[in-house]
């Protein structure tokens, strides 16, 4: 993405273990973060601004124990597989995923 806007960054040589950490880094003028909307605003020395060209894509997971059966788990699975199939961010239909009993996790 950043090539596309004409410039190629230079990668951070660490890591940080929380977003306010990165906005730390940000804000000492060391690096850039790509965040959602939602940890945008975590610090005033830092600003958020939208991608809008060109459109960031993100590989979104979703991750549940392999045991757990309830019907929580159920719902935000069932939840997350029509919001991706409504958005079109999921390129294959439900009979390809594997079902919820199905996936182990080792």
């Amino acid at each position: 993405m950043c090539r596309s806007a004409g410039f190629t960054p230079t990668p951070y040589p660490g890591t940080v273990q929380s977003v306010r950490a990165a906005a730390d880094l940000v804000a000492d003028s060391r690096c850039v973060v790509f965040v959602p909307r939602s940890v945008g605003a975590v610090s005033s020395a830092t600003r958020w601004i939208p991608l809008v060209d060109p459109v960031a894509g993100y590989p979104w997971s979703l991750l549940w124990r392999a045991d757990d059966r309830t019907a929580p788990v159920r719902v935000v699975r069932d939840c997350a597989r029509t919001v991706s199939r409504q958005r079109g961010w999921i390129d294959t239909d439900d009979t390809e995923l594997p079902a919820m009993q199905d996936i182990l996790v080792i």
